[in-house]
């Protein structure tokens, strides 16, 4: 995330969360606010515990800081995610930082998440001098 594109902050241990009652009902407008992960099956090569804070937006885009855990945990990352919503999708991409053990490199991760009933769903791609990272992260507004 995401969605990344306002601002968020995805936990997996989320319980009584809500989102849009329909994709009509989400627009890069209204991001501004807490979204937290509610579904992840972490795999060696994935992230977990997005965080994303809007801090600019346009009609069509926003832009915040980021954070996440990827690799099991051993990879903390953070950084800047942008992105623009088409329809009931939204492209984004990370610029970050993933630092292990006090060792950091650039990170980038991209995707297209799509708004659905309740949630947004986000399946990104990732790659830094630590290896590659990919998953799916579902997430709903507090």
């Amino acid at each position: 995330a995401v969605v990344s594109t306002g601002c968020f902050e995805f936990s997996r241990n989320a319980t009584s969360l809500t989102g849009p009652s329909s994709a009509a009902d989400f627009s890069v407008t209204a991001l501004a606010g807490t979204y937290r992960s509610i579904t992840s099956i972490p795999s060696p090569d994935s992230c977990t515990n997005f965080a994303w804070t809007v801090s600019e937006k346009t009609a069509n885009s926003a832009k915040g800081s980021f954070s996440a855990s990827c690799q099991s945990h051993t990879l903390q990352v953070a950084g800047i995610a942008q992105g623009t919503q088409t329809g009931n999708t939204i492209a984004f991409q990370v610029n970050a930082t993933a630092t292990s053990a006090g060792i950091s490199c650039a990170i980038a991760i991209s995707g297209t998440a799509v708004i659905e009933a309740g949630q947004v769903r986000v399946p990104y791609t990732g790659t830094s001098c630590f290896g590659n990272v990919s998953g799916t992260e579902i997430l709903k507004r507090d």
